[in-house]
């Protein structure tokens, strides 16, 4: 039963961490290209 909990848990948190990552590199990348773009303009 404690197992069960913490394995779902787990898995939850892992796909939470995922997410958030995912989302910091998306928005960290599409910053990134628009600063470079700037600077060619």
């Amino acid at each position: 039963m404690l197992k069960r909990i913490i394995n779902t848990d787990n898995l939850k948190t892992t796909i939470l961490i995922r997410l958030i990552v995912g989302a910091v590199f998306l928005s960290e990348g599409t910053f990134g290209m628009l600063v470079h773009y700037a600077d060619f303009c």
